[in-house]
């Protein structure tokens, strides 16, 4: 039975103990004062005094919701024993004792449990032959019953008490059951809600870097027709113009700044260019890592280290070139995320738990990132760089080389703290 099951079943005999309790106390004065006048008029104070005492009991337990419901449960109990009990020993086999007992055992069934039940139908037993042998002592006209007799009346009254309590605790056990399946089906709901609104989020997410992409790719074309002239033209313009003249130099900064975005036109494209199942080459890891971290340590900022450390190698499919790039916008970001901040940039190549993946983590000391930012960091043209220093492509197309490869991206961040991008690549199968 599930917690949350254990705990429906728990209220529910909380609620039934309470509602017990409080029809004992009103209805049970009707009850209260005739025996007590009876008991009285016959000279059993004894029994007046018992009565009053459990009555009292019961009103007690019924304004003070506050008690364990266990416990409110087997004073119930026992006041229906001890009232069974009396009655069979005051007025007989033939009275109204019986039903005190049978309702002692459905009471345990239905706000103890099982285990109570037992008990009870075993206290039960054990009243009947208290009352049986008291009875045969006595030569009492009332109970004329012989030891056979009683064996019989003692097995039917355990019998109906066991049929009792037996549906009583199934009903409660088929409750129990309905509920269970019934929270089951709502977190079925649940999970296949969440999974749709999540799948809804990413289809509507693949569309815009979609349509992002090829508008893209329509700009950068355009782009590259107006650069064409300018290209062409100023190595001719800057040939003509004297050597070291303020012309020449404003010549040369033009083709610097056509150059420069001459390559922000290829890297749209680049963006733009669909890589479904781009496969081209076995590329080990280890060399390919090596080669880039000793390269790319010259470009972070002075006083940021970079160290790296080949746990595993591995070999995948793709473009080396691609998987380079991968790495170098990586450790770029991690070094501008840490540019006003003390720390390294560390660089860890290893296998995944179950060795079917290489997994290259690039982690910084840098100033991290809230959920919002991680949520959009490979939205093409989103970037948290100042206006002139980034061009928000470079996670765009980090996030499109390794989808090509079959891979995924996987990010940790706090601010304050810094952050750990993870990207997993199949391994070649084969490759070892």
């Amino acid at each position: 039975m599930s917690d949350s099951a254990t705990e429906h079943l728990d209220s529910i005999r909380t609620s039934l103990v309470q509602r017990v309790l409080r029809v004992f106390a009103l209805v049970g004065v009707f009850a209260w004062l005739p025996s007590v006048w009876v008991s009285l008029a016959a000279g059993m104070r004894l029994i007046a005094g018992f009565d009053t005492l459990v009555y009292l009991a019961v009103i007690a337990l019924a304004v003070r919701p506050t008690a364990p419901t266990w416990l409110r449960g087997t004073v119930l109990v026992g006041v229906c024993h001890a009232i069974g009990l009396v009655m069979l020993l005051a007025l007989g086999p033939f009275a109204i004792g019986l039903l005190w007992l049978m309702a002692a055992a459905i009471l345990s069934a239905a706000l103890l449990g099982r285990r109570a039940t037992v008990l009870s139908l075993g206290v039960d037993v054990a009243i009947l032959a208290l009352a049986s042998g008291v009875f045969e002592e006595e030569a009492d006209p009332f109970a004329p019953l012989s030891s056979g007799a009683w064996g019989a009346f003692v097995a039917n009254a355990v019998l109906l008490g066991t049929v009792c309590s037996t549906v009583v605790a199934s009903a409660i056990g088929s409750l129990l059951t309905a509920l269970e399946r019934q929270r089951r089906a709502l977190d079925e709901l649940r999970t296949e809600a969440d999974a749709r609104r999540a799948a809804e989020e990413a289809l509507r997410h693949a569309q815009r870097i979609e349509v992002i992409g090829l508008l893209a790719g329509g700009i950068a074309h355009d782009f590259n027709n107006l650069l064409l002239p300018i290209r062409v033209l100023t190595p001719g313009i800057r040939a003509a113009l004297a050597p070291g003249s303020e012309a020449q130099e404003d010549v040369a900064i033009v083709d610097l700044a056509a150059r420069k975005a001459e390559a922000l036109a290829a890297r749209l494209m680049e963006l733009a260019r669909r890589r479904d199942a781009r496969v081209e080459e076995p590329v080990p890891l280890a060399p390919l890592v090596a080669e880039v971290c000793d390269l790319a340590g010259h470009s972070l900022p002075a006083g940021i280290p970079l160290d790296f450390r080949i746990a595993a190698d591995a070999v995948v499919q793709g473009d080396r070139t691609e998987l380079g790039q991968v790495l170098v916008n990586l450790v770029t970001n991690a070094g501008h995320a840490m540019r006003s901040r003390r720390g390294a940039v560390r660089v860890v190549l290893d296998r995944s738990e179950d060795g079917r993946a290489a997994r290259l983590a690039v982690q910084d000391d840098g100033c991290g990132m809230d959920p919002g930012t991680v949520a959009r960091m490979v939205e093409p043209f989103f970037t948290t760089k100042p206006p002139g220093e980034g061009t928000g492509l470079g996670m765009a197309m980090v996030d499109g080389i390794v989808r090509a490869h079959g891979g995924r991206l996987h990010v940790q961040s706090e601010l304050g703290v810094g952050s750990t991008i993870v990207v997993e690549l199949p391994i070649l199968a084969g490759a070892g």
